[in-house]
């Protein structure tokens, strides 16, 4: 799934009345869940495997009592980020496929041994936004917002490597930080 398709879902899904906040915030963490898991880190592209969708769930359910969306609703996302935060903790990256650049004082990565996320992000917009009570709008300022906490998500990536020695390369650890998370528009 893509950004565009992640945004016209949840369109079509807020231009009729959501049931429940329940049904609402279980939506928009499913869409958001599989939105991230078509995306993959900038530096290695390898998706994400696992988010936190029970956390983030939890956390919208939060924000969204006693002011559940309704058409003549004004929605704010600026409270929201501590659910897209949420996703990201604990959260585990995919061990496939191996990243092709090397771990740093290596020649070549072997395999990919654990991949964890070591910072959810920050969710900040780059200028304040008023809250809006048309859904395109909403959804367009929700994407942009997701976009802009995506550059500050980052990982680490361990992996088994081959080390430059003379006469052969010896295998052994190799650690890769990457910066940055992109969902394919």
């Amino acid at each position: 799934m893509s950004l565009s398709t992640f945004k016209s879902n949840l369109i079509r899904y807020m231009s009729t009345e959501p049931e429940s906040i329940d049904d609402f915030a279980k939506t928009l963490t499913r869409e958001y869940d599989g939105a991230v898991k078509r995306g993959f880190d900038t530096l290695n592209s390898v998706p994400l495997q696992k988010g936190n969708t029970e956390g983030m769930e939890t956390i919208l359910k939060f924000y969204l009592k006693g002011n559940m969306y309704k058409k003549s609703g004004v929605l704010n996302i600026q409270e929201w980020g501590p659910a897209f935060i949420t996703y990201w903790m604990p959260s585990q990256g995919a061990l496939f496929p191996v990243p092709v650049i090397p771990a740093p004082g290596t020649m070549q990565n072997i395999a990919s041994v654990s991949h964890l996320i070591v910072s959810p992000g920050v969710w900040s917009t780059a200028f304040p936004l008023p809250p809006t009570d048309s859904i395109s709008n909403f959804v367009d300022i929700l994407s942009l917002a997701i976009i802009n906490h995506l550059t500050t998500v980052q990982g680490l990536i361990i992996t088994n490597s081959l080390y430059p020695t003379a006469p052969t390369p010896i295998p052994g650890p190799g650690i890769i930080q990457w910066v940055g998370y992109t969902i394919p528009q």
